[in-house]
């Protein structure tokens, strides 16, 4: 960077001390400043966080630009060591495109949706880089049909949320209920499963989307995989490492028939193994288990699955209850319209949210955050956004990789 300033040459066979100050970044054009700036901060190898940047070196990310009129924004990168200064100015611009792939999409009315349009408006408003945007929703959309709307109701967790918390709620499912009333909203193109279309159990949710009693081709719930020893349809069940319930469980229940089996003398017998150990987990969730609801009804497959409120829906899979609850979603909308395109922006109040508990973090601080750019998001958003699954931060990262600008 300094060898582009102009004025006198700094480096002089290596610059090794910080010549930016403490405001090294200035407005030139612009109603904000375009660029989130740092230094002696984590520099990435991908998904891998390596040593910091060196002392001497200023790392600036484009962040803000004219959206509405597609001017640039202008910046003044200004170095000094002793007496010697030198500066220049730099132009930050709207991106043309967002990676190679997926700058479009369609909504639950068939109509088009400028997917990089949108990351790049929020990019511009919230002051986070836009592909940071659009990784994140291609990591909470369908896998298959990327940045399609996106419906996913929550078996083992958000479903037991709800009945111990959100049982008033004009939207909770009683036992008795045949029928879904105010009825479901007309929509198309929803994936990666369409809402239900009656009030059915937990288990049938479970059983129809998940290999854990047959294998099938749509599964959410629970996957068979091959081992060395075993066919896929004998294979061992994988929750993805985001239902940690049922994969202890089954962890308790294999363990066992591996004892049972003397698996580790016979391998010939990890199928039966395999195979029991599935067997007690399904009876188990579908006949036993509770989940954690005192007094309450014994097995999955008597209980009402709330599919409607225990449910995250859109580019960003907001939890019904969330947008709700904390961010003003209006009770009289249907738990489903939150997946309309309108309402895209109770997604945007949630980044919003974290976003400002990072910069709360960092006394208001709107550059060279303590853990660096990406450090930052992915503790303060990306690990919140998702805290059962561990290794989120890492999907969202390598997708935010896929979609850096394309000139």
């Amino acid at each position: 960077m300094i060898d582009e300033l102009s004025g006198p040459n700094l480096w002089n066979g290596g610059l090794d001390e910080d010549v930016w100050g403490n405001n090294p970044v200035t407005i030139v054009e612009g109603d904000k400043l375009g660029v989130y700036w740092e230094k002696e901060k984590p520099v990435w190898d991908g998904i891998i966080k390596g040593e910091n940047l060196s002392k001497g070196l200023i790392r600036l990310v484009g962040r803000h630009c004219d959206v509405k009129n597609n001017m640039p924004y202008k910046v003044k990168l200004t170095a000094q060591k002793g007496t010697d200064m030198a500066e220049i100015e730099i132009m930050v611009i709207k991106p043309s495109k967002l990676g190679n792939k997926y700058d479009t999409s369609i909504d639950v009315f068939s109509q088009t949706v400028k997917i990089d349009e949108i990351c790049i408006e929020w990019g511009n408003e919230l002051g986070i880089p836009p592909h940071f945007i659009k990784g994140q929703m291609k990591s909470e959309t369908s896998f298959n049909h990327p940045f399609y709307p996106t419906y996913v109701y929550e078996p083992y967790t958000t479903q037991f949320d709800v009945m111990k918390m959100y049982s008033n709620n004009e939207y909770f499912i009683e036992e008795n209920t045949a029928t879904f009333e105010p009825a479901l909203p007309i929509h198309s193109n929803v994936k990666d499963y369409p809402y239900p279309s009656n009030p059915t159990t937990v288990w049938q949710i479970i059983e129809d989307y998940s290999d854990l009693v047959n294998l099938v081709t749509l599964r959410k719930y629970g996957s068979r995989r091959a081992t060395e020893n075993s066919s896929k349809q004998d294979g061992i069940l994988d929750f993805y490492g985001t239902y940690s319930y049922p994969q202890k469980k089954y962890n308790e229940y294999k363990k066992e028939a591996y004892k049972k089996y003397d698996v580790k003398i016979h391998p010939e017998n990890e199928p039966q193994a395999n195979n029991d150990a599935r067997n007690s987990l399904v009876n188990h969730l579908k006949n036993e288990w509770d989940g954690g609801i005192k007094d309450g009804k014994k097995g999955l497959v008597n209980i009402k699955a709330q599919t409607r409120i225990a449910a995250s829906y859109g580019l960003l899979q907001i939890l019904y209850t969330t947008a709700r609850y904390n961010f003003g979603y209006p009770k009289n909308l249907l738990p489903e319209e939150l997946i309309e395109p309108n309402n895209i922006q109770y997604s945007k109040k949630k980044v919003l949210y974290h976003l400002n508990k990072l910069k709360n973090k960092e006394n208001g601080n709107e550059n060279n955050w303590n853990l660096g750019l990406e450090g930052s998001l992915r503790d303060y958003i990306w690990h919140q956004w998702n805290p059962n699954y561990k290794k989120y931060p890492d999907k969202v990262h390598e997708n935010v990789l896929l979609y850096k600008e394309i000139k």
